[in-house]
Order: structure tokens, then C-alpha cells, then sequence
């Protein structure tokens, strides 16, 4: 079973509990819809969850750091634009990861507005989720720096 699946399965009474949302029958939470990998990185949508749901899944980080192979994992909060009552999933996440975080020794940053991503092992967390850039971009900016050298060396040369 891989980390989306466990993830999926931990994460399967979030997904009971979103169906009784005042919203949960024109906007349901589902892991098969809200759990994704992007660029390797273990990804949480909380978009359609309430409070107390979005800390459930904030507070299951513990679990994941002790279960899954990945070192990682990216919560979406949305910036809470579409909120009848203005951002209420940022702050809160946040304030949550806080508290995670000097328990557990973790750390987590910013990826992007409304996104979150959380690092309690780095050696195993996908180069994404540590803010890296890919290789193919260190690639491309070798092969230019390659090029333009060339083009100095031919000008001081002629």
C-alpha cells in the first residue's frame, strides 16, 4: 500500500464527518477527490471542511510522520476568498502547525498562497517539498551558463 492509500484510509472519518456539513452534499470532501501527489509531494486539499474537520487532519500529521514513507506533506488552505465569513482555515492551520511543530521538532513553510508544506524528515522529503529546484532547471541553467562563457571566451579571443 503506498502513502496516498494509508493517508487515504486514516484520513477516511474526515470524510464521513464531511458529509453532515451544512455544504456536504454540493460540495463533498472525499480523499479520492482532496488527496493527491503533486511533484512527489503527499498533498491535502482542505477546501470544504469546516473547523474542527481541518484540524483533524492537521492533528493526524503525528500519525503520518510515524506511518508514511514520505518525509512531507502539503496542506492546501485556500486563501478563504470564498468564505462567507472571511479566512478562517489559514489562521488556523498555521496556529495548529505551530504548536506541531515545536512538539515534534518539525519544520514547515509557505508554499505559495493558501498552501502549507510540512517537513518532519528531511532526508526522505521530495526535493518539492523542501522548496529545491527540480534538476532540470539547475540543467538549463548550467547549460546557459555554459553558452554564454562560450560566447565570452569567442568574443575575447577574436
Amino acid at each position: 500500500m503506498d502513502d496516498l492509500q494509508r493517508l487515504a484510509e486514516h484520513l477516511a472519518p474526515v470524510e464521513t464527518g464531511a458529509v453532515r456539513l451544512p455544504w456536504g452534499k454540493q460540495r463533498p470532501w472525499r480523499t479520492a477527490t482532496h488527496l493527491w501527489v503533486r511533484g512527489r509531494v503527499l498533498t491535502v486539499d482542505l477546501h470544504d471542511l469546516g473547523r474542527a474537520l481541518a484540524l483533524q487532519v492537521v492533528d493526524a500529521l503525528p500519525w503520518a510522520a510515524e506511518n508514511l514513507d514520505t518525509g512531507a506533506l502539503r496542506l492546501i488552505t485556500g486563501r478563504g476568498r470564498h468564505s462567507v465569513t472571511g479566512p478562517v482555515l489559514p489562521g488556523l492551520v498555521r496556529d495548529r502547525l505551530r504548536e506541531l511543530s515545536e512538539d515534534h521538532d518539525w519544520t514547515w513553510r509557505m508554499d505559495g498562497a493558501g498552501r502549507l508544506v510540512v517537513i518532519w524528515d528531511p532526508d526522505r522529503a521530495p526535493p518539492a517539498a523542501r522548496g529545491a529546484l527540480p534538476l532540470w532547471i539547475w540543467l538549463w541553467l548550467a547549460g546557459m551558463a555554459a553558452v554564454l562563457l562560450a560566447t565570452c571566451l569567442r568574443r575575447m579571443a577574436a
